[in-house]
């Protein structure tokens, strides 16, 4: 058979083939920079070199009427490529040098145009084949093969798209690919392999897409389309998840919107109750970036519903998700267990009234039944801060902090067995970092309990724990301590504080360690205003008491100036603190000065009054911020400290 007419002859279409290549290739230079468009010149030549195979040149030497060539001799012809593949070769070995940029540019370019060449050559040669034909001389039919990640797939797909209407092109190649391979459960198999390729997916798109849309038009269910993929075939079910085949039946049942039916046939693989454990282990660690993620949340949420809906199941989730409770020796973490996460989800769901909102001291009780107190606070910290495990699940309407630890308060007394244990408990997880919006809100509430119900600060000192403590310098640095300033700060009962803490030292003033303690606290701790106010009660009471004027250095146990060490007044808190006091009973200027001169001298005593001037008192809530301004020996202190100083030791020493 011959063919009868063609759009040029053989010679001329080779020609424009060679020239389309060469044209290509100095175009590509055109967006590189000199050095690399050099190398692309340097291997563009490489196409002017004559390397038709020499069949071919002595063929379009001669003197054959190309028109009636044989379809055995345009067959041969065309089989007859080994000049491409010299070509190849050759431009390969030249690129190898290529910087790496340019090497992949030119490797890139190549690849395309080598592509679209044998294409054309093989729709040139093949147009009067049947398209079976074509796919098994392109040796697309090797048994156990993927046709799809084939290099020569492409060269088929253009085949075929050329000649065939576009909407018909993937119904015309599938069914070509069945009545070839015949099986079709593998070529479904295969195309789902072939659309996870970086390399191949994009070009099996629009079979991919195919594929979904006429098993849904079939009305195939998930079950159905599962063994068309062969998932049926695998016996590990936690690797499920990873097959490219779980991706296109997850694509399937999106589409179709049958997750719910997809779970049910999944609950059927494992039992009457739940997902296989290993897959829903697997499902649940389906991070938000993979492609599955949603039909993955979406299987899961179907879990929980189902589990909802039958009560005889609640109790008993917990053990039918495998977890850890509180009475074994690894409780299961259910801050960071993707199991344990999507069970707290489930506890919430239950815990969930007709109006749409949570009542939290349900799932704090049912939490803790199973995990403790700690670790069932955590895991509602967690759900706070960074949402459901389920992200389709949403509060209707967020609770108001006050609320959330109302509800709480109850359940976690009992759960705690006493004030105490909870009142201590709130204080220590205030102060940890793992806790936060839930803890900080019964924290509140533990705190606005007790001003309303008249306690003293006694009693909650008591309550925290604060009185078995032998080392009262320790006090300030406990989160106990920390709540019991707030409950003092709240009722506004720091004198009454100060009372109680100096009844446990003797009637004069609290204990001298506790004090140093409390005048050490930084600005930046939460204390400090507190422990400010009680340090200024202490100063306030010893004013009070003119029997202590004398002796409160020596009260506060200070080195003065006939010891070996003195006191650095500008530098020890408890220093600094009677400074404070002297300036407070002070009426006149000289008589802060006479009285510092007379414990620790001369040079001590300008010193710290230059301090006092320069960063004003230790204890902020004192008025003045620039000390006895505005009288005149006042004024003479600023402008001469040295000679003010002077004058007023020759008239104390005389």
């Amino acid at each position: 058979m011959s063919i009868k007419s063609m759009e040029m002859p053989l010679a001329t279409t080779l020609f424009v083939i060679v020239l389309v290549v060469y044209s290509t290739m100095e175009m590509a230079t055109a967006d590189l920079p000199p050095e690399d468009a050099l190398h692309t010149s340097q291997a563009s030549d490489t196409l002017r070199v004559d390397r038709t195979p020499h069949a071919l040149r002595r063929y379009l030497r001669s003197t054959t009427d190309v028109t009636t060539t044989s379809t055995d001799e345009v067959r041969r012809l065309v089989l007859d490529i080994s000049g491409l593949k010299e070509l190849e070769s050759s431009l390969e070995k030249q690129t190898v040098a290529f910087p790496a940029r340019l090497r992949q540019s030119v490797s890139t370019i190549y690849s395309k145009i080598m592509t679209r060449i044998r294409a054309q050559w093989w729709l040139w040669a093949t147009k009067q084949r049947d398209f079976d034909e074509v796919f098994k001389s392109l040796q697309l039919d090797k048994p156990k093969m993927n046709p799809f990640v084939d290099p020569n797939f492409p060269v088929w797909k253009y085949i075929v798209e050329k000649t065939t209407p576009k909407k018909d092109v993937p119904e015309v190649m599938l069914n070509t690919m069945v009545k070839v391979l015949g099986d079709v459960g593998n070529l479904e198999k295969f195309l789902a392999q072939a659309k996870s390729s970086v390399k191949f997916g994009d070009k099996v798109d629009s079979l991919y897409n195919y594929q979904i849309e006429k098993w849904v038009q079939n009305g195939d269910t998930p079950e159905d389309v599962f063994n068309h993929l062969k998932l049926d075939e695998e016996k590990n079910l936690k690797e499920l998840p990873s097959l490219p085949e779980f991706s296109m039946w997850a694509a399937f049942n999106t589409q179709k919107e049958s997750t719910n039916k997809a779970f049910e046939f999944l609950k059927g693989l494992h039992g009457d109750r739940i997902i296989d454990l290993d897959l829903m282990r697997a499902l649940a660690e389906i991070g938000k970036t993979d492609a599955n993620f949603k039909f993955a949340q979406d299987l899961l949420l179907s879990q929980l519903q189902y589990l909802k809906k039958n009560s005889i199941y609640w109790e008993s989730s917990f053990k039918l998700f495998k977890l850890q409770g509180k009475e074994t020796s690894k409780p299961t973490d259910l801050t960071m267990d993707p199991l344990g996460r999507l069970w707290v989800d489930f506890v919430y769901m239950r815990a969930r009234g007709k109006d749409g909102l949570t009542n939290f001291g349900v799932v704090y009780d049912k939490l803790f039944k199973k995990v403790g107190n700690v670790a069932a606070v955590a895991g509602m910290e967690k759900v706070h801060k960074d949402g459901f495990f389920l992200k389709s699940l949403k509060e209707n309407h967020m609770k108001k902090q006050e609320d959330v630890a109302e509800e709480m308060y109850k359940p976690m007394l009992n759960a705690l067995k006493g004030e105490g244990n909870l009142a201590k408990f709130l204080a220590q997880a205030k102060s940890s970092p793992k806790f936060g919006y839930i803890v900080e809100g019964v924290y509140n509430y533990q705190i606005e309990k007790w001003v309303e119900l008249g306690d003293t600060p006694e009693k909650a000192f008591r309550l925290l724990g604060l009185n078995t403590l032998e080392k009262l310098e320790e006090l300030p640095t406990l989160p106990e301590f920390s709540m019991w300033a707030a409950f003092n700060a709240q009722k506004e009962s720091t004198n009454k504080a100060f009372e109680f803490l100096k009844g446990l030292h003797g009637d004069r003033i609290i204990d001298l360690d506790l004090m140093r303690a409390l005048a050490e606290i930084g600005k930046a701790d939460a204390n400090f205003k507190f422990a400010q106010d009680l340090l200024l009660s202490q100063l306030q009471y010893l004013k009070k008491n003119p029997k202590f004027w004398e002796s409160s250095f020596k009260l506060f146990k200070l080195q003065g100036k006939e010891t070996s060490k003195p006191t650095d007044l500008t530098m020890d808190p408890l220093g600094r603190l009677w400074v404070d006091f002297v300036y407070m009973r002070a009426k006149d200027f000289d008589d802060v000065y006479n009285e510092l001169f007379a414990e620790v001298g001369r040079v001590a005593a300008l010193k710290v009054m230059k301090k006092v001037h320069k960063d004003g008192y230790l204890l902020n809530s004192l008025d003045e911020t620039k000390p006895m301004k505005g009288n005149k020996k006042f004024a003479m202190f600023i402008k001469n400290p040295e000679k003010y100083v002077a004058k007023r030791s020759k008239y104390t020493s005389g």
